[in-house]
């Protein structure tokens, strides 16, 4: 039976954002493709623990153009890059998904070239060893088109299957497909597009089950009355259909957001729905901007996760979540693994699923404040409880918070978590200066229980010298550490009855002890004497147990 933690948030602040030798959790940012400009990790495939990774990067700009220079790369579970080889030829659409897999020793990415130049399909092989270039197969879709995109690629008995769609020359038309490629003499054997009436159709994710049936997610459907939708289509190895799920509930939203869909093992499927405001359907969702739902072969709604809390990020009494859902994944136990971005705000409440007439709410947590930060989230596989989600806090030299999305994320084989997504780089004033890529490792259960804590810890310090550092935001915390930020010298006062004296350790944000007292009353800390930026203050009591942990900050 799975232990679920009894609050549905958790804050991770990780101080140390360079790689640390020798911890199998750490978090890099890296400037992936060594360009001066945007690079984004797009996509990313774990094979073996080896996780491989495409990425975006804009080369040779002008300030009105440039050209792709787009990065393959591989990293081992440690964050150590075991290769990464610039492609001049792959065109990625920039914030979009890009279609690639993984068969046996080759890396096979679609490239649908999406412009008036070429409007072709590729599909480019590659050594998954040495990220060599092996070959590649360039297809006309259809006759009379201007734009061509392609959105999967699954390999399904003898052939490729490519998804994607097409705008037809000088319309506003556009048809999705999907190719079946014949791996023996690698051509075109049939193409068909979705079956039912429709006004607009992609079809955005594609599996092969256990069952050996080809399956799809689509969105942006229109059917009759039924406005835009969603759903899933499953076909046979003789291209017939044999299972279609229309969904029902959320009719507004056509392609306005990033899907995100999931075949499981067990043949059941996954797909995220997003609300906006009033939009939210009957039960509320919490103030959620989406829900999670699970349905069977037959269609059924086996279960519906839609309480993860919110933010207050609107106007007056304007309540909504920002929390969004980019991708999701099945663990070995068969339960979710989801990831997104979320957009946080200092309206504490509002983040814990709650009765406010009859519960009582922990503690405010001193790090909350707006920032724009990764999001991660475990669900149960069977019943869609929550287990447990938080956000991932980074700070860089200049305090500014940098890793902004998760966009992937995968489990190791010891049950640990790998992820992929987005970090700013930012300069001493807090503006914006690129995008780098980013890549984190995480413990198997989100966080670390240790004396029967909770899952409900504020802060986390990942170094090479130091064990995690936890707080349980469950508790009160004794000591009041005022003023914060100060120019180094923060008055303390000691709320305990008892005041008995106490250890104390500070550490920069690098993770090294800076300042150290022990069997002292603690009523004032001065570190004037060190530099400006993060620090993290350590209390024990007289048996040594971590009573505190706290953030201080020095101008």
């Amino acid at each position: 039976m799975k232990i679920k933690s009894i609050y549905t948030i958790i804050i991770l602040t990780i101080f140390n954002i360079a790689y640390a030798q020798g911890q199998s959790i750490w978090s890099k940012t890296w400037n992936a493709g060594d360009t001066d400009y945007t690079n984004r990790i797009k996509s990313s495939h774990l094979i073996n623990d080896t996780l491989y990774y495409t990425v975006f990067n804009a080369c040779n700009v002008d300030g009105q153009s440039f050209n792709e220079c787009n990065t393959l790369g591989m990293m081992n579970k440690d964050g150590e890059i075991i290769k990464e080889k610039i492609i001049d030829d792959l065109s990625i659409i920039e914030y979009g998904k890009i279609p690639w897999n993984i068969f046996d020793d080759q890396i096979v990415l679609a490239d649908g070239k999406g412009n008036f130049a070429s409007p072709t399909l590729d599909l480019k092989f590659f050594n998954r060893y040495n990220l060599d270039s092996i070959s590649t197969y360039t297809y006309q879709i259809k006759d009379s088109i201007d734009f061509n995109f392609a959105s999967g690629v699954v390999e399904l008995k003898d052939h490729y299957v490519v998804s994607g769609w097409y705008r037809i020359t000088n319309t506003d038309t556009w048809p999705d497909f999907l190719v079946w490629i014949d791996k023996s003499n690698m051509e075109i054997d049939t193409m068909i597009e979705y079956p039912f009436e429709k006004e607009s159709v992609i079809p955005e994710f594609l599996f092969v089950g256990q069952d050996r049936l080809l399956t799809y997610y689509f969105s942006g459907l229109r059917l009759g009355d039924a406005n835009n939708s969603r759903g899933f289509v499953k076909l046979d190895s003789n291209k017939n259909i044999v299972f279609h799920y229309l969904d029902k509930i959320d009719l507004s939203t056509n392609h306005q957001y990033e899907h995100s869909g999931l075949l499981m093992k067990n043949g059941k499927m996954l797909y995220k729905q997003r609300y906006n405001g009033s939009e939210q359907p009957w039960p509320g969702t919490w103030m959620s901007d989406f829900d999670i739902l699970c349905i069977d072969d037959n269609g059924q709604i086996v279960w519906r996760f839609n309480k993860p809390g919110g933010s207050y990020t609107g106007g007056y009494l304007q309540f909504k979540g920002t929390k969004n859902v980019l991708h999701m994944t099945e663990t070995a136990d068969g339960d979710i693994l989801a990831c997104g971005t979320t957009n946080w705000h200092f309206n504490y409440p509002t983040i814990f699923e709650y009765n406010w007439t009859t519960d009582t709410l922990p503690p405010f947590p001193d790090s909350l404040e707006t920032y724009e930060a990764p999001y991660i989230l475990k669900l149960d596989g069977e019943t869609g409880e929550l287990i447990w989600q938080y956000a991932i806090i980074e700070y860089d030299e200049y305090e500014n918070i940098t890793p902004y999305a998760l966009r992937q994320v995968h489990e190791l084989s010891d049950g640990s978590i790998m992820g992929t997504g987005w970090s700013k780089v930012t300069n001493e004033n807090g503006f914006f200066v690129k995008n780098n890529s980013w890549a984190v490792r995480l413990p198997a259960e989100g966080c670390i229980s240790d004396d029967e804590m909770e899952c409900g810890y504020e802060y986390y310090l990942p170094t090479s010298i130091n064990e995690p550092i936890l707080i349980d935001m469950t508790t009160d915390r004794p000591f009041i550490f005022y003023p914060n930020p100060s120019d180094g010298h923060f008055l303390i006062r000691d709320t305990r009855k008892n005041k008995t004296k106490v250890t104390y350790e500070i550490f920069n944000i690098k993770g090294e002890q800076v300042h150290r007292k022990e069997n002292v009353r603690l009523s004032e800390i001065d570190i004037t004497d060190q530099t400006s930026g993060i620090y993290l203050c350590k209390v024990y009591d007289n048996n040594g147990k971590v009573i505190q942990v706290e953030r201080l900050v020095k101008n």
